[in-house]
C-alpha cells in the first residue's frame, strides 16, 4: 500500500478516535477478519502476524511508515503493556510498532486542524460537495476555509478538484487529455484532502465518462481500453462486458489479466480461472506479475506452493499443476486455445484426472514434462 494512503487512514483515525492505533490501521486494511482476531484474543493463536492475509513484512512496513506519519503530526507515543499470551508478531520491533498508540497532544498545533469545529465543518462541507459533484457548493466551503485559514493547504487542492468538476460539465476535453488530467492532478489532489469513499465517488465520474469515451474513440489500445475505467470505477461487471466485447480479446494479456481480477472480484470463478489460465498460456511475464499482486486468499496458496516446487516448471505450466493437483478448474473452454505445449498439457491433465490409468497421458507427461507427474496425485 502507498505511503501516501497509510497517511491517509492514520488521519482519519485521529478524526475519529482522537489517537492512532496499530491495530485499528491492519484492520482497516483489510488484512485480517475479526473471527481470526478473536481466536488471538482468546488465545486459540499464538501470534496474530500468523492470520494476516499478505506477507507479515508488508504489514511491518506499513507500521512504520504510520509511526512516522503519526510522530510528523506532533502525536505523542503511549506504548501498551505487552502481553505474552497475545504478542501480535514475533519481531520485538514489530510488537514495539503495534503496542504503541499515538495521543493527541492537548495543545498541538499540528493536530488543531482535524479538532478546530470552524475548519473541520468546512472541510467536511468541501469534500462531501465534491464528493456529490456540486461545484457551486464546493466554492461556498472552500472561500469559508480561506477566511479561517487563507495558508490552508486545502485552498490549491480544493481550487484544482472543483476545476475538474467543471471541465466534467464541459465534456470537451478529449480523451487521452482528459486521462493524463485525472491521473496527474486530480486524483492526487482526491488522495490528499479526501477518505477513501469520498475520493472514489468523486472520481468514479471521471472514470465512467473516459470509459465512454473510450468506447466511441478509435485510440483502440490496452491503456486507454474502456475497462480500464471501469475497473478504476470499480464497476467490474462493465468492465467483463467491455472485454468480453472486444475482438480477440485472449490475444491481449492486459485485457486478460483484467478479466481475471474483474471475475474474481465478482466472484466468477469458472471465468476468472479461464482467462488466468489463458494469460498463463499466451505471456509468461504478464502471468508472473499478475500472479505476485494477486489478493485472491485461494489461488495465493496454490501460487506459493508452485512457485516452490523444485525443479520449478514454467510458469505456462501453472494450470496444467493446478489440475494435477486437483484444484477446481473448469473443463468446458469459452475461450479458444492456443496451439502451445502448455495448453495441451492442460487438456492432458484433464484426462488424466479423468481416467488415472491412462498411459497415452502418462507416456506423452513422461516425454514433454516429466516433472509435472511428480505432482501428480
Amino acid at each position: 500500500m502507498k505511503p501516501a494512503r497509510i497517511q491517509e487512514l492514520v488521519e482519519r483515525l485521529v478524526t475519529r478516535d482522537g489517537r492512532y492505533r496499530p491495530l485499528e490501521l491492519v484492520r482497516m486494511t483489510g488484512r485480517f477478519d475479526e473471527a481470526g482476531v478473536a481466536e488471538w484474543q482468546a488465545g486459540q493463536v499464538g501470534f496474530l502476524e500468523d492470520i494476516l492475509f499478505g506477507h507479515p513484512a508488508v504489514c511491518i512496513e506499513e507500521l512504520e511508515t504510520a509511526a512516522a506519519w503519526a510522530r510528523k503530526l506532533g502525536l505523542r507515543a503511549a506504548n501498551e503493556p505487552t502481553r505474552p499470551e497475545r504478542r501480535a508478531f514475533r519481531s520485538a520491533r514489530a510488537e514495539q510498532l503495534v503496542r504503541t498508540e499515538w495521543q493527541r497532544e492537548d495543545s498541538g498545533p499540528q493536530t488543531d486542524l482535524f479538532f478546530d469545529s470552524g475548519q473541520a465543518v468546512a472541510r467536511a462541507g468541501l469534500i462531501r460537495s465534491l464528493a456529490d459533484a456540486d461545484p457551486v457548493a464546493a466554492e461556498r466551503e472552500l472561500a469559508i476555509l480561506a477566511r479561517l485559514d487563507p495558508d490552508s493547504s486545502l485552498q490549491a487542492d480544493g481550487e484544482l478538484l472543483i476545476g475538474g468538476l467543471h471541465e466534467l460539465e464541459r465534456s470537451s476535453t478529449g480523451l487521452s487529455v482528459l486521462a493524463r488530467m485525472v491521473d496527474g492532478e486530480l486524483e492526487p489532489a482526491a488522495r490528499r484532502i479526501m477518505d477513501d469513499d469520498s475520493r472514489q465517488q468523486y472520481l468514479a465520474r471521471f472514470w465512467r465518462h473516459l470509459a465512454e469515451l473510450a468506447a466511441r474513440s478509435d485510440q483502440c489500445n490496452d491503456a486507454l481500453h474502456a475497462s480500464v475505467f471501469m475497473a478504476r470505477a470499480g464497476d467490474w461487471k462493465a468492465v467483463i462486458g467491455a472485454i468480453l466485447a472486444q475482438p480477440e480479446f485472449t490475444a491481449s494479456p492486459a485485457l486478460l489479466a483484467r478479466l481475471t481480477t474483474a471475475a474474481l472480484s465478482l466472484q466468477q470463478r469458472p471465468l476468472a480461472l479461464e482467462a488466468l489460465c489463458q494469460l498463463c498460456w499466451r505471456d509468461r511475464e504478464a502471468a508472473e506479475t499478475w500472479l505476485e499482486a494477486s489478493t485472491d486468499d485461494e489461488l495465493c496458496r496454490r501460487i506459493d506452493q508452485f512457485w516452490d516446487l523444485e525443479p520449478a516448471p514454467g510458469t505456462e505450466l501453472f494450470p496444467a499443476w493446478l489440475v494435477l493437483a486437483a484444484y477446481p478448474m473448469p473443463d468446458n473452454a469459452t475461450m479458444p486455445m492456443p496451439d502451445c505445449l502448455a495448453a495441451q498439457a492442460y487438456s492432458r491433465a484433464w484426462k488424466l484426472r479423468q481416467d488415472p490409468g491412462n498411459l497415452e497421458q502418462r507416456a506423452w507427461f513422461a516425454r514433454n514434462h516429466p516433472d509435472l507427474m511428480q505432482q501428480w496425485r
